[in-house]
């Protein structure tokens, strides 16, 4: 039977969380290795003026991200996956049931990319050229972290999850639940890794001195927007 477990993470990570209520024992069952597939995909960026020069202000104050100020652009994205779980379940004795799984097929997906840009730079041609060619260089360091993380992330996806341990549960249901529940925690621990090289990628894109030559750019005084 398949189960699924989808998970969107937008910059914060979440756990999922399956409340079982029993007395769980390690479980000790032979089945033949667990056949793991990984995929990655990534959208398209989509570029729109939806937005004003204060909101983005304000966001960046919210984000401890003063230094940004004043912001007329920002590039947006979500690290979110899927798995695909097919498992049986297998009496262990004393009433207990362990899931044992046959196939995982997990998709990791780089999702919701959008450039917002302020409706105050959309006017004057230059600030709107530096806007933008700021926002890409970060879409760019997402591209470039999938790519340098996606071989060893799968690897290291296979590897995790032929060693996960699984615990009895008291019933079928609940067995597979605690199995669902110890994949995902797996694909967290190793997206972490992912996710990292993205905001190192784009910390190197903010230096104090990018961030000057952005605010200087289009020969714009520094109390002017950008």
């Amino acid at each position: 039977m398949w189960q699924q477990l989808a998970k969107c993470m937008a910059f914060i990570g979440a756990w999922f969380i399956y409340p079982v209520a029993v007395a769980a024992t390690p479980c000790q069952v032979s089945a033949p290795p667990t056949s793991v597939s990984v995929e990655f995909r990534r959208a398209e960026v989509r570029e729109v003026v939806d937005t004003s020069r204060d909101e983005l202000d304000r966001l960046a104050m919210a984000a401890g991200k003063q230094d940004h100020r004043p912001v007329l652009g920002m590039y947006t994205a979500a690290m979110g996956y899927g798995a695909n779980i097919d498992s049986h379940a297998e009496p262990v004795g004393d009433e207990l049931f362990c899931a044992v799984p046959t196939v995982v097929r997990i998709v990791v997906v780089l999702t919701r990319r959008v450039i917002h840009l302020a409706h105050e730079a959309k006017s004057r041609g230059c600030l709107y050229d530096a806007t933008r060619e700021h926002a890409w260089l970060h879409a760019h360091a997402d591209d470039r972290a999938l790519d340098e993380q996606a071989s060893a992330l799968a690897d290291a996806l296979r590897s995790a999850l032929a060693q996960t341990p699984l615990d009895s549960a008291a019933s079928e249901s609940a067995a597979k639940g605690k199995l669902v529940a110890a994949i995902g925690a797996q694909i967290d621990e190793q997206l972490n890794s992912l996710e990292q090289l993205r905001k190192q990628l784009n910390r190197s894109i903010d230096t104090p001195s990018a961030l000057a030559r952005l605010h200087a750019a289009c020969d714009m005084q520094s109390s002017e927007p950008l």
